[in-house]
């Protein structure tokens, strides 16, 4: 016997979710908040995610793999190498420095806040590293060949 199909969209909750951790970081993040801002009861929360933890670690990846394509598509836009580079750290520190959202890095503060505690964020966070350094890696290959950058 199977249990009550999910009456509710686990990328809109993970959206909702992201936001929160986003914006008050783990520890400050209450599950009352997280219970408030998904819709969802206590109960459902648990057993969809698991935990607060198994929260955040699904809202982390969806804010690193958001970030990451923006960040191609960025990187991957025609144009020069140094302006593409120019143009990401923008992205960067506009979105850091927001004055409306008011809000840092989420992938950063994950790394500072719970790398020491939770394995999971560490895994997560240096798969991002991984594949933005093959984005950049990449960009500077295509730069060498074209004489933008010297090799």
């Amino acid at each position: 016997m199977s249990g009550r199909p999910r009456e509710f969209d686990d990328e809109a909750v993970i959206e909702a979710a992201m936001d929160v951790f986003w914006s008050n970081g783990y520890q400050a993040t209450s599950s009352q908040e997280l219970v408030e801002r998904t819709g969802l009861g206590r109960g459902s929360l648990y057993n969809a995610f698991g935990s607060k933890q198994g929260l955040y670690h699904e809202a982390l990846k969806r804010y690193q793999e958001q970030g990451i394509l923006a960040q191609s598509q960025i990187l991957n836009d025609p144009g020069a190498v140094k302006e593409r580079l120019r143009s990401l750290m923008l992205w960067g520190i506009e979105g850091d420095l927001d004055p409306v959202k008011q809000r840092g890095c989420m992938a950063l503060f994950a790394a500072l806040e719970r790398s020491s505690k939770d394995p999971v964020v560490v895994q997560i966070s240096r798969g991002y590293v991984n594949r933005l350094e093959q984005e950049l890696c990449y960009l500077f290959a295509v730069g060498q060949r074209n004489g933008e950058v010297s090799s």
